[in-house]
């Protein structure tokens, strides 16, 4: 089962690493207590970080690595794309070395029922191992292993970032957070960090070969005692009791600053900079508004050359003594998600 997930969260309180489901006493669960235990760093995640996410699944007992991940093989493609193989059930580190030999030894130690990158002959053309360690050199997360899900948006995991780590238990090492140490865990990446945003319900789902050494599919636990290792049960295979939402893409800083009193009537260039990365190409299909007072001005582009920034430059001078609002809408997240409104408020000097 899986006993903790952490994962990075975008909130009132910085963007922090935060336990998202389970316990452990190593992390802060914000009941009574020293002031380092009052910061509620144990939650259920509802503004989950939309870039530089990644997440640390960890399980209670050791899952089938092969239904995980597969390796590179020696061969490749005509076009020269790296050919990856899966480790067949059974196989042992004896068995990958025996596959990471020299060429010329390849047909006398890499065969049987358990060797790895065969061709479509079934010949053994053995595994990249250029530092001569008798193991594989790259390894890489199997398509469809493990699906992240929020709402109707698969999203993409980075296959040569996100890796199964077998080693670690619950005890953090000197030196470490529980967040980036214990396991066993999943390493998951997002492809570019990259969740969409303003989603509420965001679900992790794995393939029915991902299994325990029982051949017991992950699954999340309903319940069992508030800050104890009694878990609670679950059934193999059910993940409901494990979800989170994400962050709304906001402004985070602007040229003036936001609400400014007294701004110069020069200042024709005003950036708007957001919280996350945005699809910089739908500025040309979003609209602004700029109010200058209850009249509206006409006379701005609106541009984006800067990732997470938002130009509006102005053809003329402000107007002194006056109160502006800028409003850009229709922009959206790196998945097509329409943003909220963008705001910009200020006011120019007398």
């Amino acid at each position: 089962m899986i006993r903790q997930v952490f994962m990075w969260e975008t909130s009132a309180n910085g963007f922090r690493n935060v336990l998202a489901h389970g316990w452990h006493p190593d992390v802060a669960n914000g009941r009574p207590g020293p002031p380092a235990e009052t910061e509620d760093d144990t939650h259920a995640v509802t503004t989950a970080s939309v870039s530089a996410q990644f997440m640390r699944v960890v399980f209670d007992e050791l899952l089938y690595g092969n239904g995980l991940e597969e390796i590179e093989c020696r061969d490749t493609t005509p076009g020269g794309e790296s050919l990856f193989s899966r480790v067949p059930l059974g196989t042992t580190p004896d068995d990958i070395a025996n596959c990471a030999v020299a060429a010329d030894l390849l047909p006398v130690l890499c065969k049987g029922p358990h060797a790895t990158c065969l061709n479509a002959a079934g010949v053994p053309v053995g595994i990249v191992d250029d530092d001569e360690d008798g193991a594989p050199d790259n390894t890489r997360m199997i398509a469809g292993a493990v699906t992240l899900r929020c709402g109707t948006f698969e999203v993409p995991l980075n296959r040569e970032q996100s890796f199964w780590q077998p080693a670690g238990n619950q005890l953090v090492p000197a030196g470490q957070s529980a967040g980036s140490s214990i396991g066993p865990a999943l390493i998951l990446a997002p492809e570019g960090g990259r969740l969409p945003s303003k989603q509420t319900d965001c679900r992790l789902a794995f393939a029915p070969d991902v299994t325990d050494k029982e051949f017991i599919q992950p699954c999340v636990p309903t319940g069992g005692e508030e800050d104890t290792d009694n878990y609670g049960d679950c059934t193999g295979g059910d993940m409901s009791a494990f979800h989170f939402g994400t962050e709304s893409i906001v402004l985070s800083g602007s040229l003036p600053t936001n609400n400014s009193p007294a701004v110069a009537v020069t200042r024709r260039a005003l950036q708007m900079t957001l919280s996350a990365e945005f699809d910089m190409t739908s500025v040309s299909g979003a609209t602004a508004t700029v109010m200058e007072g209850a009249t509206a001005r006409t006379d701005f582009t609106l541009t984006s050359t800067i990732a997470r920034r938002v130009d509006v430059t102005m053809a003329a001078n402000l107007v002194a003594n006056t109160m502006y609002t800028v409003t850009v809408s229709n922009l959206k997240d790196t998945f097509g998600v329409v943003l909220d409104p963008i705001v910009l408020q200020f006011t120019t000097a007398p």
